[in-house]
């Protein structure tokens, strides 16, 4: 998954590539909680895991994916 990377999910990119926002995929309320919690960004380009999510990347990609 792209949150692995430093650059994160690009939403150009992401859309170009499924046909629909990465937005249609994830809950919404769960990137926001992530985002408030430090642990994600996300902004008009891209989708990306904080330092501190890096360190806890494979319990925020469980939670978005649950």
């Amino acid at each position: 998954m792209g949150l692995r990377l430093s650059y994160g999910i690009s939403h150009e990119r992401w859309t170009e590539k499924f046909g629909s926002p990465l937005a249609d995929f994830m809950s919404a309320e769960k990137i926001a909680r992530l985002r408030r919690e430090g642990y994600i960004a996300n902004d008009a380009h891209a989708l990306r895991a904080t330092k501190a999510g890096m360190q806890r990347l494979n319990g925020v990609i469980q939670y978005l994916i649950d």
